[in-house]
């Protein structure tokens, strides 16, 4: 059993995702996205924390991460009615091939303006990183996210969408770093 003072903070939190859900899926998402970025940093074994990342991160979490989940697994329920004939296969086709890449297209290029680098910076670290991004996380994330389609109360969709992208921001962290440290090598 898990302690009172939990229980209370947890039916705190499921009250606030009743009463103003996007706002509280904003604030999750910008959370658990600076967090993951704070631990990528950390794992990677930097000596300082990169602010403009954790920034970048958060922002990201705040203005994409929470309301276009939101608003796509409101979406996903109305386009995919329960009653439909292969309903889990049609919703996780759907994520897997049209909102999952569109969304990694979308980060890759906003964490990279939020950084405070170039249009043209970040259309490159697009052009460098989508593809191996995409079949990472169709490798690594179609099994969560079809559990998230067939179990997850669909109030709580996004917010589990944000739990496994806590542990996806942790990757794609480290990938954008890498890349990041390999394009300052080929330039020196």
């Amino acid at each position: 059993m898990l302690p009172q003072p939990l229980l209370e903070a947890l039916a705190f939190y499921l009250q606030q995702l009743e009463t103003n859900p996007l706002k509280t899926k904003c604030i999750t998402c910008c959370f658990l996205a600076t967090t993951g970025n704070m631990l990528s940093q950390y794992l990677s074994g930097k000596r300082s924390i990169d602010k403009d990342s954790l920034i970048a991160y958060g922002l990201f979490g705040f203005l994409f991460g929470g309301p276009i989940p939101h608003w796509f697994f409101l979406l996903l329920e109305n386009v995919v009615p329960r009653g439909s004939s292969n309903v889990h296969l049609k919703r996780i086709l759907m994520e897997r091939l049209l909102f999952m890449p569109a969304f990694q297209a979308l980060g890759l290029y906003m964490l990279t303006i939020f950084e405070g680098k170039s249009h043209k910076e970040a259309q490159r670290n697009v052009k460098r990183m989508f593809v191996s991004v995409v079949k990472a996380n169709w490798l690594y994330l179609t099994v969560p996210q079809l559990l998230n389609i067939i179990y997850v109360p669909p109030m709580l969709k996004s917010v589990a969408n944000s739990l496994i992208a806590f542990c996806w921001i942790v990757y794609l962290a480290k990938k954008r770093s890498q890349a990041q440290e390999q394009a300052r090598s080929k330039q020196s």
